[in-house]
């Protein structure tokens, strides 16, 4: 097994563990504002209930970050005398440190007294995980990839002078060999002439001993050569073997921290996360029921006077709104025991796009018409009477000069089109047959066409005062 450079980048996935510290903005539908709770549904729970709810998310994620930052630790510890072995050891930064860091910062999110304060702390907390554990972290993995790297490239050079250091010591070995073994060779050539040498005897002998010794010194050549092979694979081989197994930890260090999971967290950071689930299924079971509460309270007492069939329509919409709500419920109540967040999360934007729905098909219900001109007739009828009110002031265009003729033909046009849209609004309303869509065409046309009526106007104000200047 290669260790490759993704091998020991388990680190990015520390950070994830605790850097998405999630706010409870998912529990609620925001309003588009800063303020961390909706106002709606800041009346429906005490402040430090959502403020709760930072706390309980954050609690979880950091036992999970210290379960990463132990996991990390224990491995590495546990390498050191590998690390060692192939000279790539790297100290550890402080460990304690970081979870004191971390231990402190969760404090200051769960000693918040508001949302606002609760969240800004979450936020605080995160970058304290990016600058005080990420950062050293990262280092260190630089620092340890760079050292298992150098391993890899000084195996060469110490196979390479290994080698050279057993070849040197052969060589003297075998250099004092060869030399006894020279002159024995010669001594025994002369013994057997049974007397005393000639020049021409000890010349003859020399050579005849310097081709054995010549052959001799070719087989062990050979020989040292193969053992020379035979120790470089023995090195190789050995390192190798080391370096597979700091590679191996490192993977599998890696696939754990990549491969985090609600089950292979700890059991107190288990119990910590079906905690939060649990604080965050009370809030959105009491926003939606008061959500529910103010479509259907309000329609209740209605429904008797209704027409059947009108009746039946709104009855089924109530009916599939309970539906939805029960299905909600038990959505989340088995991402709860099965402590998963994302289910969690699913069920509730499965049921928020189902309350979408519901919403929609009241809409197309003429009790939806009805209560709509009900809660803004008086506003309608305020809003014709200043479009009567702007165009008797508007102007005799036959007195003005050509360049503003035309802003004052625009804003007639404008107000003629809103007063048609008042008018059809009163009259849908009189007949009692719109829905509540299409008064909300109505309206919004209304609505466009004021708009313009004033645009225009202020046009032809800019106008006026700039020809009098």
């Amino acid at each position: 097994m290669k260790m490759s450079r993704r091998g020991v980048r388990w680190l990015a996935s520390l950070t994830a563990l605790a850097v998405a510290v999630a706010a409870p903005a998912a529990v609620m539908a925001q309003s588009g504002s800063d303020e961390p709770v909706p106002e709606d549904a800041r009346v429906l729970l005490p402040e430090s209930r959502w403020a709760d709810l930072y706390c309980r998310e954050a609690r979880w994620q950091v036992e999970a970050a210290h379960g990463s930052i132990t996991d990390i630790e224990t491995t590495l510890t546990g390498l050191d005398p590998a690390l060692r072995a192939i000279n790539a050891r790297v100290d550890l930064p402080d460990m304690a440190a970081m979870r004191a860091r971390l231990n402190a910062s969760l404090a200051t999110v769960c000693e918040a007294g508001t949302a606002r304060e609760a969240r800004d702390a979450t936020g605080a907390l995160a970058e304290r995980i990016r600058q005080d554990v990420s950062a050293p972290m990262q280092a260190f993995e630089d620092a340890l990839q760079d050292r298992v790297s150098t391993a890899r490239v000084d195996l060469g050079f110490e196979i390479r002078t290994s080698v050279d250091n057993y070849f040197a010591a052969e060589r003297a070995t075998h250099e004092t060999r060869l030399r006894q073994e020279f002159e024995a060779q010669v001594a025994s050539r002369l013994n057997q002439l049974g007397r005393d040498p000639t020049l021409s005897d000890i010349s003859a002998a020399e050579a005849s001993a310097r081709a054995y010794v010549s052959q001799l010194a070719e087989q062990i050549r050979i020989d040292v050569e193969a053992q020379a092979q035979m120790l470089a694979e023995q090195l190789r081989t050995d390192r190798e073997a080391r370096l597979q197994a700091v590679a191996t930890e490192l993977n599998a260090l890696s696939t754990r921290m990549r491969n985090r999971t609600a089950s292979s967290l700890s059991a107190t950071a288990q119990t910590y996360r079906i905690e939060a689930l649990q604080a965050r299924r009370d809030a959105v079971l009491v926003v939606i029921d008061w959500r529910i509460a103010q479509l259907t309270d309000g329609i209740r007492p209605r429904l008797a006077g209704l027409p059947e069939e009108q009746f039946r329509a709104v009855q089924l919409i109530f009916d599939d709104i309970g539906i939805d709500r029960g299905a909600l419920s038990e959505a989340i109540e088995a991402a709860i025991s099965a402590n998963n967040r994302d289910a969690f999360d699913a069920a509730v934007r499965g049921f928020q796009a189902s309350w979408s729905e519901r919403q929609a098909e009241f809409e197309q219900t003429r009790l939806a018409g009805t209560l709509r001109c009900e809660s803004i007739a008086d506003g309608i009828a305020a809003g014709r009477n200043s479009v009567a009110r702007l165009r008797n002031a508007l102007p005799d265009e036959s007195e003005l000069p050509e360049v503003v003729r035309a802003n004052i033909r625009a804003i007639r046009s404008a107000l003629d089109e809103a007063e048609r849209a008042g008018d059809e609004f009163a009259t849908a309303c009189a007949d009692g047959e719109a829905t509540g869509a299409d008064l909300r065409e109505i309206v919004e046309r209304l609505r466009a066409h004021s708009a313009t009526a004033n645009t225009e106007l202020a046009r032809f104000t800019v106008a006026v005062r700039g020809g009098t200047q």
